[in-house]
């Protein structure tokens, strides 16, 4: 009979390296993978869904090896599952992409919003992952003329993106039948995730595509919020899809899908100087922003609509687009009033974000008046003065970037190239043609859809195709692009 005093020895387990080749499910469970192709038996044959492989080891330095310290990443939940390698990337999109998706506002759905539910979702985790892979791919893109080996790395950025973007729709797929009322936002912002990796990727049908699911969803959103179902989501969200409705709308695309109600029109024309905020002078340039967005989504309607119609010249259309550049030039003014307000002392990015909005605005003006109609069409030497103004800004703008060292390379705000593009089309003076070329050059930025080189070579290239110049001009100036010349 054995003593009960005497404890008896557990049996130590021999110690073994850990496999890094077996499935994440497997590795995660500390079990032994069978690394079955596709998915692996252990995992299926137990009803578990196999996470799937890694990318084969290889020996190089790591993917995320930037010049700048990034910390490691020490919060719990949903980081504590990646690998290194994407704990790397996701770091680097909080330091070093979000940043720059922020572009030249601030931004609470990228600064703010993005990060939290990043960190908690594992979704918008990989999407971000991604992203951030895509913007190494473009740094390593624009190195290729100086290192040989930049366009492998390239290469190896893209399959590392793809793999993570198979990783998110897993996520998302699996989640597809819940009841979990932040569905809806992590699908949304995963949809801008994809829309911007694939923009810079210059996978413009797939990044359309996304954006139109996205902006449907968001439609079907609109109207349960207008019936009481269910309550409005963050107006940072939001706002972000209009703008990219607005884009959309530029290049042949589906017209605007989002849902304005009548209302919303009527706020066009409203007064917009007594806003308290703006007499007090405790504006910002985001709420200033505000103002415009609504004026930019007008335009691109009412373009539109008379490319479809025909250039109607009935009295209504003609009164519309004579409100809407009544409002434009109140606009105008109006910043114009708020760079010299007393008691303001503007900052840098400011001054950059209100100039980028006097450009916006300039460039929307434009469109509308360089509109054809059947008793005459568009004379682009009477807008010189308009471009050479417009040129002027573009100029400041570049170089208040320069002084703050901020060029974004990757953001879905407009800023200088989709104008540039515009007065390079419609200008008459080649001066003014190639000033506008050479700051699209300057520009290294994937503003949404509109990629500052590839419309700068574009032009370049169809140069001695446009002589007389402006015989071409009408279906330029209803902004329509058609995404011909910024397409693979």
């Amino acid at each position: 009979m054995p003593d009960p005093s005497i404890t008896p020895v557990k049996r130590q387990k021999a110690y073994a390296k850990r496999s890094k080749s077996g499935c994440r499910t497997c590795r995660y469970r500390r079990v032994k993978c069978d690394e079955s192709p596709g998915a692996c038996k252990r995992c299926t044959s137990t009803g578990r869904q196999c996470d799937g492989y890694d990318l084969p080891p290889v020996s190089h330095k790591p993917f995320f090896a930037t010049r700048i310290g990034i910390p490691q990443l020490t919060a719990p939940g949903i980081l504590a599952t990646l690998t290194l390698e994407e704990r790397r990337g996701f770091s680097f999109f909080q330091h070093c992409t979000v940043p720059t998706l922020a572009g030249f506002y601030d931004s609470v759905l990228w600064e703010i919003l993005s990060l939290q539910i990043g960190h908690a979702d594992p979704a918008v985790c990989h999407c971000s992952i991604a992203l951030s892979a895509v913007h190494c791919g473009v740094q390593a893109r624009q190195r290729e003329s100086l290192i040989p080996r930049a366009k492998t790395e390239s290469r190896r950025w893209q399959q590392f993106a793809f793999e993570q973007m198979g990783r998110a729709f897993q996520q998302l797929r699996r989640r597809h039948a819940s009841q979990d009322p932040q569905y809806t936002v992590t699908v949304l912002l995963c949809c801008l995730l994809f829309v911007a990796a694939e923009f810079a990727l210059g996978h413009y049908d797939n990044a359309f595509r996304h954006l139109r699911s996205g902006l449907r969803i968001l439609r079907d959103q609109q109207i349960k919020v207008a019936s009481g179902v269910q309550t409005p989501l963050e107006p940072s969200l939001t706002q972000t899809f209009a703008h990219l409705d607005n884009q959309a709308g530029c290049f042949g695309s589906e017209g605007p899908i989002l849902v304005i109600d009548d209302d919303d029109d009527a706020t066009l024309y409203s007064d917009m100087y007594p806003r308290n905020n703006v007499k007090n002078g405790r504006w910002t340039v985001t709420e200033v922003r505000q103002i415009m967005e609504p004026l930019a989504g007008a335009v691109v309607r009412f373009c539109r609509r008379q490319a479809i119609t025909g250039y109607d010249e009935s009295e209504s259309a003609v009164s519309e687009q004579a409100r809407i550049i009544h409002r434009l030039s109140l606009f105008l003014m109006f910043t114009t009033n708020l760079n010299d307000q007393p008691g303001r002392v503007l900052t840098a990015k400011e001054k950059r974000g209100l100039k980028l909005l006097q450009l916006e605005a300039h460039a929307l003006r434009n469109a509308l008046l360089s509109l054809p109609v059947s008793t005459r069409k568009p004379q682009f030497h009477e807008f010189t003065d308009d471009f050479e103004i417009m040129l002027t800004l573009a100029a400041e703008i570049q170089q208040c970037e320069k002084d703050s060292s901020d060029l974004p390379q990757i953001t879905l705000d407009i800023g200088v190239v989709p104008p540039l593009y515009a007065i390079a089309k419609r200008t008459v003076d080649p001066e003014q043609r190639w000033r506008a070329i050479q700051l699209l050059q300057s520009y290294p930025h994937q503003e949404g859809p509109w990629n500052a080189s590839l419309l700068s070579r574009t032009l370049i290239e169809s140069l001695p195709a446009e002589l007389p110049f402006a015989a071409k001009g009408a279906e330029d100036a209803t902004g329509t692009v058609v995404a011909v010349g910024v397409r693979d």
